[in-house]
């Protein structure tokens, strides 16, 4: 996936990789943890996680602790116009644990921000 990415010539993305740039993020960019972790997950990540806590760990990944006690470290893996459609996409790893259980993995998401006023979507992901 990364090779066959091309550099984009425009990015709809914000340039800080910080608390405003993962609330914004779509209530579905989170860990797909089986049974009906997704089902109903609508609108921004903000929206659907209202005491989402953040850190910054460094300039590429921000630590956020949602409910249920789901910590995710979101760590910017590459940029780049993965599906060719000259808008610049990112590649995230997602390292989760649920401290209070035995849970813990990581996930991979592909994000598409089309255009400014387009909504970030999920466009693949794997784990």
């Amino acid at each position: 996936m990364w090779y066959n990415a091309i550099a984009s010539a425009r990015s709809h993305w914000p340039a800080a990789f910080d608390h405003t740039f993962i609330a914004g993020l779509p209530a579905t960019a989170i860990p797909d943890l089986g049974g009906n972790s997704l089902d109903g997950r609508k609108g921004l990540l903000t929206d659907a996680e209202p005491t989402l806590e953040t850190s910054n760990v460094n300039s590429h990944s921000t630590k956020a602790i949602l409910s249920g006690d789901l910590t995710i470290t979101y760590v910017l893996m590459g940029r780049g116009d993965f599906d060719h459609d000259g808008a610049e996409d990112i590649l995230l790893r997602l390292d989760w644990n649920i401290p209070t259980a035995f849970g813990r993995g990581f996930s991979l998401l592909l994000l598409s921000k089309p255009s400014v006023s387009a909504g970030a979507e999920v466009v693949w992901r794997d784990g």
